[in-house]
């Protein structure tokens, strides 16, 4: 639980590094190819540690139903000032603060699993 606590401490600086032109263009080529990933909206997708919401948002734009899901407290916090400034998808957002120790099992079919860090055991 070591590292959710030192994430909580440093989101600000991670949203303010999200928010710069690298950040922007990263976010832009990490959308692009997430998208092209996933099925065609609308579809169910969990963003496994959504940070800030950028990702979350993004997905939900297009029309998909989003779960975010972040473990350090502070980020789901984050994502939902970043929705309240683009209200638009807000019915597609679900942010909750969840810490996974695996994968998580999907259900269904017609989904998709967003994450950009990869599973720690």
């Amino acid at each position: 639980m070591g590292a959710v606590i030192a994430f909580d401490s440093v989101g600000a600086a991670y949203t303010a590094r999200s928010d710069s032109a690298r950040g922007r263009l990263r976010h832009d080529l990490v959308g692009r190819r997430l998208l092209a990933g996933l099925p065609a909206a609308p579809a169910r997708v969990l963003d496994v540690g959504c940070g800030d919401g950028e990702m979350t948002l993004r997905l939900a734009a297009v029309g998909h139903q989003v779960t975010g899901a972040d473990p350090a407290a502070t980020m789901p916090a984050a994502a939902a000032d970043r929705l309240a400034a683009r209200p638009e998808p807000a019915d597609r957002v679900r942010l909750v603060n969840a810490v996974f120790k695996s994968p998580p099992r999907w259900e269904g079919a017609g989904g998709g699993l967003a994450g950009r860090a990869p599973w720690r055991h």
